[in-house]
């Protein structure tokens, strides 16, 4: 109960930009109060503005459009986290150089969001093979580096209060201080062309919870801290084809989990996938456990005096079951509300996501939307 009260007392103060004692942080000209609501409810946009020429991406399907926007805030959500690959935009002969169509597509769709009301949050994230690259290269490492700096100077004309830059989505590195050493660098330079906008930085690895509360805050003091919320994995990624091997044999698995409720589905199920069903039943995850879970972000929050965001959550659509997904979705949104932390529900058309169906047709997920307290279509 004390860790509750001290969660509950602390974030509303720390998400408005203020100390304990209720007085505004000294030299903090941002995160603005108004841009850490507009943090609050929204949704990743996957796969627009990465994985380019990959077969098995309709773009019917992933790319957004002025209708999608216009849907988005008719929901009632106030933001969208953008993706994107910097092999999309950096000319391959000219690595100092942004080609020019590519640029603008993305502020074109940046803009289109913007005209919606919309804040906009521009996350890189390289391809894994780049990713790998940063634990030992330092010409990765600068090659990133000046890769932001011509970015944030290509985009800096949109006001702070409209544009949020995140330096790395998971990166993927297994040390935390390594991860936190390449972040600093990466604000750094963000910051030497655009010294006002709020920028959003994670913990290393695949930015979890344990991830985040592993790292030391940053010097500068215009930054939101992120992270990823999918626990238990082995039910949010049932069926997923990417990751993990094993998930792809995952499916019907239920929430909460109990030995009781797993029990049905043991006889239908190989040896090895019976181990993993066997155990998620033994751990009894449910609304308390998540809550602990988020427990360790928040105090992490309150200790340290800074902003949180958890700018991911959400469960693989196709192999969970519907009612089982939506109880999840909702203690998880229920659960970060309760405690004060912003969300960006994992995403708006894609494997998790919260329409189906291509642009100007989509179809909004009833269960997504119940549990996100969305109004109906």
């Amino acid at each position: 109960m004390r860790r509750l009260l001290v969660t509950s007392l602390l974030l509303p103060l720390l998400l408005l930009g203020c100390n304990p004692q209720g007085r505004p942080n000294e030299a903090q000209a941002a995160p603005a109060p108004e841009l850490l609501r507009a943090l609050n409810r929204g949704v990743n946009l996957s796969t627009w503005f990465t994985d380019r020429g990959a077969p098995n991406i309709d773009p019917q399907r992933w790319y957004a459009d002025a209708s999608d926007f216009r849907l988005i805030r008719e929901l009632g959500l106030r933001h969208v986290r953008i993706q994107v690959d910097p092999g999309f935009l950096q000319d391959p002969q000219q690595p100092e150089r942004l080609l020019a169509a590519p640029l603008a597509e993305l502020k074109a769709g940046i803009a289109q969001a913007q005209d919606q009301g919309l804040l906009v949050i521009v996350a890189l994230q390289p391809s894994g093979e780049f990713k790998r690259q940063l634990v030992d290269s330092e010409p990765a490492r600068q090659t990133l580096a000046g890769f932001w700096q011509r970015l944030a100077a290509a985009l800096k004309s949109s006001p702070p209060s409209r544009l949020v830059f995140e330096a790395l989505n998971e990166p993927m590195l297994d040390d935390a201080g390594a991860s936190r050493a390449l972040m600093q660098r990466l604000v750094t330079a963000i910051r030497s062309v655009a010294p006002g906008h709020t920028i959003v930085v994670a913990g290393h690895q695949y930015s979890d919870i344990g991830n985040l509360v592993a790292m030391q805050p940053l010097a500068d003091t215009n930054l939101v801290y992120a992270f990823h919320f999918y626990d238990p994995h082995n039910f949010t990624h049932q069926g997923a084809t990417w990751g993990w091997p094993l998930w792809a044999r995952f499916a019907n698995w239920p929430y909460p989990s109990s030995p009781e409720a797993v029990a049905p589905l043991l006889a239908g199920v190989d040896a090895e996938v019976r181990e993993h069903l066997a155990w998620y039943g033994e751990q009894r995850w449910n609304r308390a456990k998540l809550g602990e879970l988020l427990d360790q972000a928040g105090l992490w929050a309150a200790r340290n005096e800074v902003p949180i965001w958890c700018n991911e959550f959400g469960a693989v659509r196709d192999a969970v079951r519907p009612e089982a997904r939506r109880a999840w979705l909702s203690d998880a949104r229920q659960l970060l509300e309760a405690r004060r932390i912003p969300w960006s529900h994992w995403d708006y058309a894609g494997h998790f996501g919260l329409v189906s169906g291509p642009r100007g047709q989509r179809q909004l997920d009833p269960d997504a939307a119940a549990a996100l307290e969305l109004p109906a279509r």
